[in-house]
């Protein structure tokens, strides 16, 4: 889930197509768990996304930590890994370097109640199209999320099209306050 999160994070594009792939190759003691799954996903407004995840790896590893992103486009190409963030365009490769955001101001943010960041209807939506990608591989064929926004064809089909600036904000139901002072800590 956090790749896909992270495609529609990064990129602001929704989904409209999922084909997908897994399985258990390696560890029939778990059964039906599957080990690896591959989904390729096509954005609204053009372009695709692929995501992999796995576990296939030495049990003696300390960390499944080996994530990556790439995005690539006629512009450059952004690369996410080994804890470095690199951009190759016209000029060459570069990393960049920021810092990083502080994740527990995020949460305590989000438990205050703000929803810019991610709200509840971006996690049922992440959710929707994590059951449509299993739908895609477990049955083999492509699944449509919905017509993407601005399509010619209409309006979406309510609950199809994953679009940030789309979703409705919806409010955690209970609402933790905190002193202002325990906040400016984080």
């Amino acid at each position: 889930s956090h790749g896909i999160d992270a495609i529609r994070y990064l990129t602001g594009k929704s989904f409209s197509r999922v084909s997908a792939t897994q399985g258990n190759v390696s560890r029939a003691e778990q059964g039906s768990m599957e080990e690896y799954c591959i989904a390729t996903f096509d954005l609204a407004g053009g372009g695709a996304a692929v995501v992999h995840a796995d576990y296939l790896r030495p049990n003696q590893l300390p960390t499944h930590s080996d994530d990556r992103i790439r995005i690539a486009g006629d512009r450059g190409i952004v690369e996410i890994r080994d804890s470095r963030c690199l951009l190759t365009d016209n000029d060459g490769t570069r990393e960049i370097t920021a810092q990083p955001r502080r994740v527990s101001r995020e949460l305590l943010r989000a438990l205050e109640g703000d929803t810019s960041l991610f709200s509840t209807a971006d996690s049922l939506a992440l959710a929707e199209i994590l059951l449509h990608a299993r739908d895609a591989a477990d049955h083999r064929h492509p699944v449509e999320l919905g017509v993407p926004a601005g399509a010619a064809g209409g309006d979406s089909p309510p609950g199809k099209v994953y679009d940030r600036q789309r979703l409705p904000k919806v409010q955690i139901p209970t609402t933790v306050r905190l002193p202002r002072a325990e906040t400016e800590r984080a």
